[in-house]
């Protein structure tokens, strides 16, 4: 069943068409999220947390059952009237108010937190699919590039291998474009791989075989949507409050406040009430009793101990989600800038060198030059809209890194 997973399954394309609102299925950075949501189980795992989450709290909510003890004796000196006596006893336990309020709460607060613990799932998923896609998205443009400079190192090695015959070029220069041109192969090779692989990563990001995405046409439009990057510290902020993680660590810490002070209530003791029937000789008769457990030789102090030890971890793991937040924020910023900076440069090169070109072809229209210096030029142009290409992905890769950290759409795209 996992190996026939594919992206033709008409119950996911029915999922994603109500997803969508109808609209004609794209296979952009959001269907391949919600693909993943629908076909990997992390998003199951937190659900089934989340309503197991649930059950303790009607357990917690639940009134014990009375039990029902039956007592039977038999006479053997006096028969008369009946040598049989029989007592049915029922047991109610009244509980300790304040106790049973604490592990409520404590229990409540344990919903909120794998409810939130939801939200986390979706972001993680939506990060992973997004990485996955933006590799494929820079491998396919990398492959792109890698051709075309292994054609202009082709073109470069005829060039010069005619030269070498005329006598015009050195055997030296023939050698030097012979090992371009393997050069140029071997970095052909390289990118086809760097695809495959790519290809396997959002595979298994989406919850798919590698197979089931060899022939499916992507949409990559999303990459080129520029992004805002407004109220940047208002959302840092925001997000080291009420990431879905830091709000699900604060409920955990109260949860474990509750917790503690239902071990200190359990100090005070709850009742157990006796009300039975006594039937024995011909006579009946009621009886009442009760019992409660007497705190003489140990007042709970272990499970209390125990207690304030849960409270003071899940206070440090409150510090410990916002410290994870705020260095992802820093890497974020910190990754964006200088991706941004680099991208600036790469333009400028792709700029300077296109422009190089352009005079070089000019000047090869006039008889100026010939085509080997021409072709030299178109290499470096290839070869800035490489450096250009990798400043591109750093930026997106970036951009995604920081709404990851933010949990907030900087391009219009949300999970």
């Amino acid at each position: 069943m996992i190996q026939a997973r594919s992206f033709t399954n008409k119950r996911l394309n029915r999922f994603l068409e109500i997803m969508d609102k109808g609209r004609p299925i794209r296979w952009d950075q959001q269907n391949l999220a919600l693909v993943a949501l629908y076909e990997r189980p992390t998003l199951r795992i937190a659900d089934s947390n989340y309503f197991a989450a649930r059950a303790g709290l009607i357990t917690a909510r639940e009134i014990p059952n009375p039990k029902l003890s039956l007592n039977a004796a038999y006479n053997t000196t006096d028969f008369i009237p009946n040598p049989w006596s029989i007592g049915p006893t029922i047991t109610f336990l009244i509980r300790n108010f304040f106790a049973t309020h604490a592990r409520v709460s404590a229990a409540h607060e344990k919903v909120v937190a794998a409810r939130l613990a939801i939200l986390s799932t979706v972001w993680v998923e939506w990060d992973t699919v997004y990485r996955a896609y933006s590799g494929l998205w820079a491998a396919l443009q990398l492959r792109t590039l890698a051709n075309h400079q292994a054609l202009l190192a082709q073109e470069i090695y005829q060039a010069t291998l005619e030269r070498y015959r005329a006598g015009a070029a050195s055997a030296t220069a023939l050698n030097l474009a012979e090992l371009a041109m393997q050069k140029a192969a071997f970095a052909v090779s390289t990118a086809v791989l760097h695809l495959r692989l790519t290809r396997t990563s959002l595979a298994s990001a989406v919850g798919m075989p590698a197979r089931a995405i060899i022939h499916v046409k992507f949409d990559f439009s999303t990459f080129y949507r520029s992004f805002r990057l407004t109220n940047l510290d208002s959302a840092e902020h925001y997000a080291l409050a009420h990431r879905p993680s830091v709000l699900a660590a604060r409920a955990k810490y109260y949860a474990a406040q509750y917790l503690l002070k239902y071990e200190i209530d359990r100090v005070f003791p709850s009742f157990k009430m006796k009300p039975g029937y006594t039937y024995s000789q011909g006579v009946t008769g009621y009886a009442f009793g009760a019992n409660a457990h007497l705190p003489l030789f140990n007042q709970n102090q272990g499970p209390i101990a125990l207690a304030h030890a849960q409270v003071e971890r899940a206070d440090l793991e409150v510090i410990h989600s916002q410290d994870h937040v705020l260095s992802q924020i820093d890497h974020a910023k910190t990754y964006l800038n200088a991706s941004l900076a680099t991208l600036r440069s790469a333009r400028r090169e792709v700029s300077f060198a296109r422009d190089q070109e352009a005079a070089a072809e000019q000047a090869y229209d006039a008889g100026l030059i010939g085509a080997l210096r021409l072709l030299g030029a178109e290499q470096v142009a290839v070869a800035a809209e490489k450096n250009q290409l990798t400043a591109r992905a750093d930026e997106r890769r970036a951009v995604g890194d920081l709404e990851d950290a933010l949990h907030k759409s900087l391009t219009g795209v949300t999970p």
